[in-house]
């Protein structure tokens, strides 16, 4: 009898183990997804609504996933390559600092200088000198 029970312990086990490996998998192609749409649509006024909607799920659990599967949220995700986006234009074009900031997603231009400084250091027009 005991070997018996612990054949069906390991079973057990396996099948676990099986359902935690294909739920992790499973995790990994919906996060991997999710960044696809935002690098894709950063532009826009993308919410993790949004993006929750769009791998279909609830954004509070959207949140958490993504936070586990990343190591950063989603706002903290978006803002990185919007103000990488705005380094990269400030380097190689001669885009208007006032036009970049609507170019990568933000409405409000006092709010983007706010963020740009924040990440970066400097303002856009200072960043924008230096480089």
């Amino acid at each position: 009898m005991p070997a018996l029970k612990i054949k069906f312990k390991n079973t057990v086990l396996n099948a676990v183990r099986s359902i935690v490996t294909i739920k992790q998998t499973g995790n990994k192609k919906v996060v991997e997804k999710a960044k696809k749409y935002i690098n894709e649509n950063f532009r826009e006024n993308v919410t993790l609504k949004d993006v929750a909607d769009f791998v279909s799920m609830n954004s509070s659990y959207f949140s958490e996933l993504f936070k586990s599967e990343t190591g950063t949220n989603f706002i903290d995700f978006l803002t990185e390559i919007r103000i990488n986006t705005a380094k990269d234009l400030l380097e190689n074009s001669e885009i208007k600092v006032k036009e970049i900031g609507y170019l990568i997603g933000y409405e409000n231009n006092t709010y983007f200088n706010r963020v740009f400084k924040k990440r970066v250091g400097v303002t856009p027009s200072e960043y924008g000198r230096i480089k």
